[in-house]
């Protein structure tokens, strides 16, 4: 996960790689929040984003704190959306 990670936080790299990044990510589950997670810090909001989506299937309870704050104070309103969105697919696992 952390290799996948590793590349998903290059800004070189060309969006379907990203999309085939997000989907590996989301099939690893557990194994990626951890190194998913250290991504919602990253300076570029794009990949911000991408981690926000890869939560969004995969986060749980651990995540739930660092995407409520992403939410409410991210610079990117495209960043505050995904976060948001991932918060409420966390919420909707929780429930079930």
């Amino acid at each position: 996960a952390q290799v996948l990670v590793g590349w998903l936080a290059t800004s070189d790299v060309q969006e379907q790689f990203y999309l085939e990044l997000k989907h590996a990510l989301s099939d690893l589950g557990k194994l990626a929040r951890n190194p998913v997670l250290e991504l919602l810090e990253h300076e570029e909001g794009g990949v911000r984003k991408l981690a926000c989506e890869i939560l969004g299937e995969v986060g749980g309870k651990e995540s739930y704190e660092k995407l409520k704050k992403l939410a409410n104070d991210d610079s990117s309103l495209k960043v505050r959306e995904k976060a948001r969105e991932a918060l409420t697919k966390i919420e909707q696992r929780r429930e079930q």
